[in-house]
């Protein structure tokens, strides 16, 4: 079969745009997004569109499934899959396919440096040099990196650093804090026993 005979419908516009040059490219691309009226686009395509290709943004419902009798793959430019119906695609046969890990890093990079920004107050110095607040005298003392217990999407101050595990992200935050402070693991678990030991003191 002629891969350009073969319908690909993409859920709405990607960045970087080489993904979308690429299938337009191979494949009959089928932009969801430039027709406001959905059923233009699905009932004239609807029987070669085999290939669904979605972000965390826009996947594939149980309706849009429904209209693509020819669907064999959901493929979801992201992380996550809460905006594809699994038991619909699995019921049908149909693969999905996603990008797991692929900001987990960057996702722990960034965690990490606002978790420093903040116990140093990198944003009040920053606004305490432009404003040339210097001139009057001394930046107020900062924290050391060592007192933070995480847990998504909560962080409270406590000793010593301690990470509860409920993600990815979580877990590569740990391997980074390492290098700043003595850091305890908890796994999802037991973190209702580690709650029954703290203190008002711990959380404040």
């Amino acid at each position: 079969m002629d891969s350009n005979s073969i319908g690909v419908l993409m859920t709405c516009p990607m960045s970087p745009p080489y993904l979308e040059q690429e299938l337009d490219r191979r494949y009959r691309l089928l932009r969801f997004w430039k027709f406001p009226q959905k059923t233009e686009l699905l009932k004239p395509h609807s029987q070669e569109i085999r290939a669904v290709v979605g972000n965390a943004t826009i996947g594939a419902n149980a309706e849009l499934i429904d209209a693509l009798p020819k669907l064999e793959i959901v493929s979801s430019y992201s992380v996550g899959l809460d905006k594809i119906d699994l038991a619909k695609c699995k019921d049908r046969g149909i693969k999905v396919t996603y990008t797991p890990d692929l900001i987990t890093d960057d996702a722990a990079d960034l965690g990490i440096a606002l978790i420093l920004a903040v116990l140093r107050k990198i944003c009040g110095c920053d606004l305490f040099v432009r404003r040339g607040l210097w001139k009057n005298g001394d930046f107020q003392l900062t924290s050391k990196p060592m007192t933070f217990v995480l847990f998504r999407p909560f962080v409270f101050s406590g000793r010593p650093f301690r990470f509860i595990l409920d993600h990815k992200s979580a877990d590569r935050k740990v391997k980074r804090y390492c290098c700043y402070s003595e850091v305890t693991y908890y796994q999802l678990f037991e973190f209702l026993t580690f709650v029954n030991h703290l203190t008002i003191s711990t959380i404040i």
